[in-house]
Parts: C-alpha cells; sequence; structure tokens
C-alpha cells in the first residue's frame, strides 16, 4: 500500500504510544472476526496497532483474517486511520465500531439508522433510450434489456443498491419478497460440489466456495453489501440442494480448483466469512426451509417469477428493478442477423411454417408486459410468419439464445 506523506506525524505517534500502552479492551466482532484484534489473541492491544500501522505503510504483511480484523472502518484497506482506532480502543480512549453477530433475524420494518426513503430517492430509476437499428441491408435486429432470465436476485441491482447505502439484509430481502434472514447452526465444513469445467471436484471447503463463487458471479470488486447480499444467495442455494451440488449451474461455477480462492479479492472473502451460516426462508415458515435464491445478471425493469420465466414453481416472485437500467453498461445490447439466417432458424423450429416474400412482415410482436415503457417489454407473444408463440421466453427458446426476454426487433430492407 502506498505510504501517505500526510500521515507521517499521526504514524510516529502511534508508534510511539504503541510501545507505552499495553491495556486491553473487551472484544468487539464483525461477523466471527473480532475487530481490532489481528494477533488473533482474542484481545485488543496496542500490538494489534503496531501491525495494522506497519501494514498501512507496506512494512507487514497480513493474513486474510488480519486484513479482515484491521480494517475498521470497511474500506477494504488498513490505514494509518485505522491503526489509530484500535490503538484509542486499546487503552480505552474510544472503543471500536459493533457491527454485530447477525444472530437475530433481520426485521425489514425495524427503524434504520438512514430512511429508507431517503435511500430509495438516491436510486437510480431512468431508463435508456434505444438505439438505433443496423443498416445493414436485409437484416434484422433484435435489441435486448438486461440479462439472464431475470428471476430472483439482478446483481446489477443489488450493486445499485449497495451503493446507494442499502444493506445486504435489506437488499436480500427485496429481492426474494417475503424471506428473513435466518442463522444455521447446523451446517458441514465442506460441500460436495461438481464443477463441470474441471471434472469432479468434492469436498470443498463450504466458506471457501461461497467466496469463490461470489467473487466470480458478481464480481469480487462489487460493493460490500452487494457481494454479502450474493454470499447469502449462494449459501442459501447450497443448503436448498442439501450441500450436495450435483451440477455446477445450480448455484454457480468457479473456472479453478480450490486454489482459486487465493485469487479471490479479500472483499469477496470479507462477504463470506461475514455472512457464512446465514440463509434466506419464508417468514413464518416453522421449519425454516431455504428458499430457491436464483440469481442472475440483470433486468429490465423488474425482475419475472419462476412461474413467468420457467413456466412453473411457486418462488420466487416478481420484484420491481429499474435500479440498473441506466448504471450498468451491459444493460442494452443487440444482435443482428441476416434474412436468410432467420429464416432458417424459424423453419428449422416449425418447418410448416409460411413466410411471405418480404421479409419485414415475418416477426411481429403481438404483447409485451410494458416493464420498461410503453414500447419495450419482456415479450409474451410473438408472431412468426403465420404461426404464433406465446408465454415469456419462448422465442428464446425456440429460435434465438436472445440475453433476455426483453428485447425489440427491427428490419432493414
Amino acid at each position: 500500500m502506498k505510504y501517505r506523506r500526510s500521515l507521517k506525524k499521526e504514524c510516529c505517534l502511534l508508534l510511539v504510544l504503541s510501545l507505552l500502552f499495553c491495556a486491553t479492551v473487551l472484544p468487539v466482532r464483525a461477523g466471527d472476526i473480532m475487530l481490532g484484534d489481528l494477533t488473533g489473541d482474542r484481545a485488543v492491544t496496542a500490538e494489534d496497532a503496531r501491525l495494522a500501522l506497519r501494514a498501512s505503510v507496506g512494512l507487514e504483511e497480513l493474513s486474510d483474517d488480519a486484513f479482515l480484523a484491521g480494517d475498521i472502518d470497511g474500506d477494504n484497506e488498513v490505514t494509518a486511520a485505522d491503526a489509530r482506532a484500535i490503538l484509542r480502543a486499546a487503552v480505552g480512549l474510544e472503543p471500536l465500531p459493533d457491527e454485530g453477530t447477525d444472530d437475530e433475524p433481520f426485521d425489514p420494518n425495524a427503524e434504520p439508522e438512514i430512511p429508507y426513503e431517503e435511500l430509495m430517492a438516491n436510486l437510480p430509476t431512468s431508463i435508456p433510450a434505444a438505439p438505433p437499428a443496423s443498416t445493414e441491408h436485409d437484416t434484422f435486429t433484435f435489441t435486448t434489456y438486461g440479462d439472464g432470465d431475470a428471476v430472483g436476485l439482478s446483481q446489477q441491482g443489488a450493486i445499485a443498491m449497495a451503493k446507494a447505502g442499502f444493506p445486504y439484509e435489506f437488499i436480500s430481502t427485496y429481492y426474494f419478497f417475503g424471506t428473513q434472514i435466518i442463522k444455521d447452526d447446523d451446517y458441514p465444513a465442506t460441500v460436495k460440489y461438481y464443477n463441470g469445467n474441471k471434472g469432479k471436484e468434492y469436498d470443498t471447503d463450504t466458506e471457501k466456495l461461497v467466496a469463490r463463487i461470489i467473487d466470480q458471479e458478481i464480481g469480487g470488486s462489487s460493493p460490500l453489501e452487494a457481494l454479502k447480499t450474493q454470499a447469502i444467495a449462494v449459501y442459501t442455494l447450497l443448503k436448498y440442494f442439501n450441500f450436495n451440488v450435483t451440477n455446477y449451474y445450480y448455484v454457480g461455477s468457479v473456472r479453478y480448483g480450490e486454489s482459486n480462492y487465493e485469487r479471490c479479492t479479500e472483499s469477496a472473502k470479507r462477504a463470506a466469512k461475514e455472512t457464512f451460516g446465514h440463509y434466506l426462508a419464508m417468514q413464518g415458515d416453522p421449519d425454516q426451509k431455504p428458499v430457491l435464491a436464483a440469481y442472475f445478471d440483470c433486468c429490465a425493469g423488474r425482475t419475472l417469477s419462476a412461474k413467468e420465466a420457467w413456466g412453473g414453481g411457486d418462488y420466487p416472485v416478481s420484484v420491481s428493478s429499474p435500479f440498473e437500467a441506466s448504471t450498468y453498461a451491459g444493460f442494452v445490447h443487440q444482435w443482428t442477423c441476416s434474412s436468410a439466417e432467420l429464416r432458417r432458424r424459424i423453419l428449422a423450429w416449425d418447418s410448416s411454417v409460411v413466410l411471405s416474400d418480404d421479409p419485414a412482415e415475418w416477426v411481429e410482436i403481438l404483447l409485451h408486459d410494458g416493464s420498461l415503457d410503453a414500447d419495450r417489454g419482456y415479450v409474451m407473444e410473438i408472431r412468426l410468419g403465420d404461426k404464433t408463440l406465446t408465454g415469456i421466453g419462448k422465442f428464446n427458446s425456440k429460435i434465438a439464445s436472445l440475453r433476455s426476454y426483453c428485447f425489440t426487433v427491427a428490419y432493414t430492407p
């Protein structure tokens, strides 16, 4: 880490003080890590402050646990300011912040430190304009909005909400409507996980697998609260499948073996550690069974219910999510194909379809749900020649693998 000249004087003072004081304080916890306890002796002392200070100027390399314990302000760095906070706690001048242990279920009706209405006002909700169609002659341009099947947690929506200041507990129970966060007291140290990319990989460390999946699925550089939201969903799915994942697509893939835990960002490791053992169950469920906590990249104005997207299932349900439309660079995507290619695809689906001599008459969206605006939404009914496909996602599964079920189509003669 870079040495900061503006902190020289404070660093020197901290070094002197760390030699003078050796008082201890009661532990302050952040998940399973004790804030300020870099040495792992279950106490916060001047030695912990000294280690934090040395790390802040690049003189000490910290272990993962020590890094998490030393990052007092949660900015994913151990700085001289963190060392100063640890030292002040060690000598009894000021307590460290208590992040809590999340032993109690999150109450969405509890009064938050910042009113949710105020945070909601900071969320972006603008919808980008439709880009022009391709100018290449005799082509169809399909413009899609969002990415994925849109069921469950929108990862880009979680990122937008985290940036606006929402805690992971709220984000989780927002996208998985009607649930509560439960502390799991009975979980295995390892999970049977089949990684199709690298053959069979069994008895994988459970916590490390959560970190590996969230680092790859949502991106390890995402805001911490978004990473924690993803971690809750991943652990919920592991529990849903009884910690025996026979198909890695069920929970998310990891491209490498156990060693790629070391490639995870410190934020991903921290999110996994601080939420480990917590999962989502429906409110009022006496058995506290884990829900099917599916997730995807980005939706188009709202998430879809399992019944809409998959044709069955009572959960997850649909919730409004316009937050990511203007913030995610991959929200809009276009796929262009020639009329000859589209003809081939349509007739491969149903050779009896009658297509006229004018390609402009081949495709017509008859019904969409208006999830974005009056002209754009999830396609529910589309005509192909003299045949009609009905149902969200049917065009994607039968004709073209578009990124989203929300799309428009235009033909350039």
